[in-house]
């Protein structure tokens, strides 16, 4: 199931176990990859460093959990100990049975150098939103108290700007030459660049990162440009959003409970 990233099975047969610190750490992984699944990096994370504890824990195990921590610290934007997770998947003997996580912990090492110094992202909903996005579907919002309009991209793992916008509103670029794949597959290289104040409706946001775009990226052959994109980190953090036909995106104060449960997340792709 696990394999299959079949969460939803594998959630329902492990609610049928009844686990515990005893039970055996295979159990207790597939545990942990559920919690991230279903988004609670938190409790994932408990898990893992209780597992990551025992005595003779299986090498591709601990990496296959490191791996989960890694994704968990960027989930809850905790860049120091994404970092050391990193770090500790790079440096272990048995990388060689885990090669495409430890290249993935690879490729994002630059990133998660440039980013040690900054703290977790912050998020306060002062009110219910009601924002008009327009024909071309832009999400307004300010940074640093400058307008512009974004669009939204919930795959995104960190929100983009283009260079020559980040310029403009003076944010300062960190260099990372970080390797970026694109939805064409097309592969190129991206800065980051941090942003202590952001604006979207009654929504304020502290301490969130950018990754930095050449502007050939976001502009198309006929010439429209898009100067940015909302990502994933923002979003989640909205708690709920609703989109009406008439081009409005509504922003709840506090999301409404629900017992579906039918949205699990495989990286950032969408599993229902």
């Amino acid at each position: 199931l696990y394999q299959q990233r079949d969460f939803f099975t594998l959630r329902d047969r492990l609610a049928t176990l009844s686990l515990d610190s005893s039970s055996s750490p295979e159990l207790r992984f597939l545990a942990a990859a559920v919690d991230q699944a279903f988004n609670d990096p938190e409790d994932s994370n408990r898990i893992i460093a209780s597992l990551l504890t025992t005595v003779d824990l299986e090498p591709r195990l601990r990496l296959d959990l490191l791996n989960l921590q890694l994704t968990n610290h960027l989930r809850l934007h905790d860049y120091p100990a994404a970092l050391e997770a990193a770090l500790a998947l790079l440096s272990s003997p048995d990388g060689e049975t885990a090669a495409q996580a430890v290249s993935d912990a690879q490729n994002k090492l630059p990133l998660l150098e440039a980013l040690q110094d900054v703290p977790p992202q912050k998020t306060e909903i002062r009110g219910p939103s009601r924002l008009a996005l327009g024909r071309n579907r832009r999400v307004p919002l300010k940074i640093e108290g400058h307008k512009v309009e974004f669009a939204l991209d919930t795959g995104a793992n960190f929100s983009v700007i283009m260079r020559s916008q980040a310029e403009k509103l003076g944010l300062r670029i960190r260099p990372v030459d970080l390797i970026i794949s694109t939805s064409t597959a097309k592969k190129v290289l991206g800065d980051v660049a941090v942003a202590q104040s952001v604006e979207i409706g009654k929504i304020g946001y502290q301490n969130v990162v950018f990754l930095v775009f050449p502007d050939d990226l976001l502009t198309f052959a006929d010439g429209e440009k898009i100067p940015g994109l909302v990502g994933f980190p923002l979003v989640e953090a909205m708690g709920e959003v609703r989109f009406r036909r008439d081009n409005v995106m509504e922003i709840p104060k506090a999301p409404t409970r629900r017992t579906l449960g039918n949205l699990a997340l495989s990286d950032l792709e969408p599993l229902t």
